[in-house]
């Protein structure tokens, strides 16, 4: 990426056209507005987020249909209720969630996105597990999950409907996952690993979580992928990394961009991008 940069939130579904945007940057850390648009080989900058930065928002859409939603505005924990709409150059502002939250857990288009969970304001700063719809203008209440979590993953490229949580803390951090199938959630297979603060990517049949923060406080390179049915370990990240984003259209095609690589204090944030793509050999007699 072309700054180092941790807590930013990914949208575009597919690897090829993938954005970045906000988080925090490094020299400071401050929060920053900048955005990156990646097409397969390289980044370009794109259209600067409205605010002066955002620290842990969530994104959804594709790349010139894309909004992100909540995130802290500035070097305080607070998260937001602010949604900004982006075309592919710049961002118009979009309609306020009922709740400010950061760390939420996104997927769908931005006609009809959906946000669950993440971390409300305080103290006590308390993990939410209130969910909206979005229709492009406005949020709607809808089923909350079962218990509030916070900075998990979640199946991005899903739609509306039919999408995956997991990992996160709920309370600590946790290795579950539950299914949402347009109405209910249900139990899912475990991930497995356990880990907070991961990238992660795809759809409810096929998804990708990499990374994270794993007990205790030490930095993760692990990977696990989904098939609908269980969860199956991945290659490694070459950069083990926590608060950091992700994006593909499958767990079997997603990328990783940026997070801190250092479990202590100060962070150390990375520019590294990691594309992942996992393929079978089938042999025939």
């Amino acid at each position: 990426m072309p700054t180092k940069t941790a807590y930013n939130t990914s949208f575009g579904q597919a690897v090829p056209t993938t954005v970045s945007a906000g988080g925090m940057s490094s020299p400071g850390p401050a929060p920053t507005s900048a955005v990156f648009e990646f097409n397969g080989s390289g980044w370009a900058s794109g259209g600067t987020l409205p605010s002066s930065g955002k620290e842990s928002p969530r994104g959804f859409g594709t790349l010139t249909a894309g909004a992100i939603a909540g995130g802290s505005p500035g070097a305080s924990p607070a998260g937001s209720t602010t949604t900004s709409e982006y075309d592919g150059s710049s961002w118009t502002a979009g309609g306020a969630l009922p709740t400010a939250v950061q760390g939420a857990h996104t997927w769908g288009t931005q006609t009809a996105g959906f946000l669950t969970g993440g971390r409300g304001n305080g103290p006590p700063f308390p993990k939410e597990s209130a969910s909206y719809t979005y229709n492009g203008t406005s949020w709607t209440g809808s089923t909350a999950m079962p218990a509030g979590r916070q900075f998990g993953g979640s199946s991005s490229s899903s739609p509306q409907t039919s999408a995956l949580v997991f990992n996160g803390q709920n309370p600590s951090s946790t290795n579950d996952t539950i299914e949402w199938d347009g109405s209910s959630w249900t139990t899912a297979p475990n991930v497995s690993f356990t880990a907070t603060q991961v990238a992660s990517g795809g759809t409810a049949t096929a998804a990708l979580s990499a990374g994270g923060d794993t007990p205790p406080g030490a930095m993760g390179s692990a990977s696990s992928k989904y098939d609908g049915t269980s969860w199956t370990a991945g290659a490694s990240l070459a950069t083990a990394r926590r608060s950091t984003t992700g994006q593909g259209a499958t767990g079997t095609s997603s990328m990783v961009m940026g997070g801190d690589t250092n479990s202590g204090s100060p962070p150390q944030y990375t520019t590294a991008a990691e594309e992942y793509n996992f393929s079978t050999n089938t042999v025939t007699a």
